[in-house]
């Protein structure tokens, strides 16, 4: 067995995309939070639910159906390579190189997650919107 090594430089660029986007996150909020007031307290009660409701449907879909997505894709390589991690892949620190049936269990594991963050994605979706205006607006 043996040891794959951190990569120092792709550590730093992702720390440094973490802190431009938590950057930028921020900006985000102190400019936008004013606008955001004055559009909802231009809106009825129900209407405003209703876009706070669908705003939070859509980016929670946006951002869970393609992490889950690249886990399955990432399982896939493992199985297919029967190593963890694949061939290739950088890690942030010493990574001990997993193979043969360890690896494949892996694997499974990772393939069982994205397929259920893609399926919880899915319900929400459908299930959330209902629930909530049903919960909301009695």
């Amino acid at each position: 067995m043996g040891t794959l090594k951190a990569d120092n430089n792709y550590k730093r660029k992702c720390l440094i995309l973490f802190l431009v986007m938590f950057a930028a996150g921020g900006l985000l909020i102190a400019l936008g939070l004013p606008r955001f007031k004055q559009f909802f307290t231009s809106k009825t009660p129900e209407e405003a639910i209703s876009i706070v409701v669908y705003s939070l449907v859509v980016v929670q879909f946006l951002f869970l159906v393609p992490f889950g997505l690249y886990l399955c894709f990432f399982a896939q390589r493992v199985l297919k390579s029967e190593q963890f991690p694949p061939p290739g892949q950088k890690v942030f620190k010493d990574t001990p190189i997993q193979r043969g049936t360890n690896a494949k269990l892996r694997s499974y594991i990772l393939f069982a997650g994205g397929i259920l963050i893609i399926v919880f994605a899915v319900i929400f979706t459908l299930v959330f919107p209902p629930l909530f205006y049903e919960l909301a607006l009695g």
